[in-house]
């Protein structure tokens, strides 16, 4: 994607469908305050049609001047390319606004990379897994001053993440064992 230079800057992904609730335009309002070497590879498709279209969220990088470190593959990414788009990160961008109260599949992903992530969210399970696995840096919800700093504590203090520990408690098979007790009891 032609972002990084070896060694010196850090990729953000923001990975899956581009949609308001996921506070991509914080981030980018984020990046102002943030290094030059911080940089946002957008991979995804476009959101519901509710949501503002992915090339707004363009036009926002080149109004707020952060432009030139953004990449963009807006598509649907095959699977097959998936793990090179995690490769080329340095952490994954789950900023959602503070009405998500669910899981996010992009965070399984994740963690399959061994990636950390910035997350914010509501009170909910993504929330939980974060802070109970360590899994990146999770920050208040709907704030740029968050995001800032939930950032910059990714990398002054970087997290010692649980891997294994969440890969083993969210397996299908553990899923479908829970699941099995909370109806057959």
């Amino acid at each position: 994607y032609g972002l990084a230079e070896e060694g010196t800057d850090r990729v953000c992904l923001a990975f899956g469908q581009i949609r308001d609730g996921k506070n991509l335009d914080l981030f980018l309002r984020a990046m102002t305050r943030l290094p030059g070497n911080v940089k946002l590879l957008m991979a995804g498709t476009g959101g519901a049609a509710s949501s503002r279209p992915p090339e707004f969220y363009r036009q926002l990088a080149g109004e707020l001047g952060v432009r030139r470190r953004c990449a963009w593959d807006l598509r649907r990414i095959p699977e097959e390319e998936v793990g090179d788009l995690f490769a080329a990160c340095d952490c994954v961008l789950l900023t959602y606004s503070a009405r998500f109260r669910s899981a996010s599949g992009v965070l399984s992903t994740a963690v399959a990379a061994r990636k950390p992530v910035l997350a914010s969210s509501g009170e909910g399970p993504l929330k939980k897994a974060i802070r109970e696995y360590g899994l990146g840096v999770w920050v208040e919800p709907d704030s740029v001053d968050a995001l800032v700093g939930g950032f910059e504590r990714l990398q002054t203090d970087p997290p010692r993440p649980d891997w294994e520990g969440y890969l083993r408690d969210h397996s299908w098979k553990r899923n479908a064992e829970v699941v099995g007790r909370e109806l057959f009891g």
